[in-house]
């Protein structure tokens, strides 16, 4: 929720939690799921738990790689949400919802915040006796995994450090790609990028394991 919509539930009246949920018409979809599930979703999550979420993925869809991303690949011991990135070598048609709809099948889904090209949010439950979790999947072919590993490890300010090495060097590092930058600032070709290891070297900086990364 951002500060103008708070700022407008808060002259209708509604200025705490409890208000919160004597006033469901007021609020969004994804507010509405925000707020039914906040006492679970404000716990912190186990990291065996987080690990334990992904591998669940990837046990799922053995013919694609699942990957940790964000809190989980970092190695923090509690996670605020799980975030996963699933990399396929063939571009498939409604990928995304292919995944969600095995995931739904196997019981772990309780609602979907949001889902689009290449993404979904929602949150879920590993097992009866656990709390729901926030979980993240983003969905980028063989050629884009570096950079997404890249950005979806973060923290924010320690991506946005190596962008900006990127630049130094006329380099344009998005989530999606490596480009040269031209003369006049204009985006050329991208540059093959298989391995996260080689944007680091791109732009002059010793690898960092993602654990290391603050």
């Amino acid at each position: 929720m951002g500060p103008l919509r708070a700022a407008e539930l808060v002259e209708a009246g509604i200025t705490t939690i409890d208000d919160l949920y004597t006033n469901y018409d007021k609020l969004s979809r994804q507010q509405l799921i925000g707020v039914q599930h906040l006492s679970d979703l404000s716990q912190p999550i186990p990291l065996q738990e987080a690990t334990a979420l992904v591998q669940t993925v990837q046990t799922l869809y053995p013919y694609l790689t699942v990957k940790p991303t964000g809190q989980v690949r970092r190695l923090l011991p509690q996670c605020t949400q799980v975030d996963c990135l699933v990399t396929y070598t063939q571009r498939q048609n409604n990928l995304i919802q292919t995944i969600i709809d095995r995931l739904v099948e196997a019981q772990l889904v309780v609602d979907t915040i949001c889902m689009g090209e290449g993404k979904f949010t929602g949150v879920v439950r590993l097992a009866p006796h656990l709390p729901v979790r926030k979980l993240c999947i983003r969905t980028a072919s063989i050629e884009e995994e570096a950079c997404m590993m890249l950005y979806h490890t973060g923290p924010d300010c320690f991506v946005d450090a190596v962008v900006k090495k990127g630049l130094e060097r006329r380099l344009s590092i998005t989530e999606h790609s490596v480009r040269k930058l031209l003369p006049h600032g204009a985006e050329g070709d991208s540059v093959l990028t298989t391995r996260e290891r080689t944007i680091f070297d791109m732009v002059g900086i010793t690898f960092v394991p993602p654990e290391q990364r603050k």
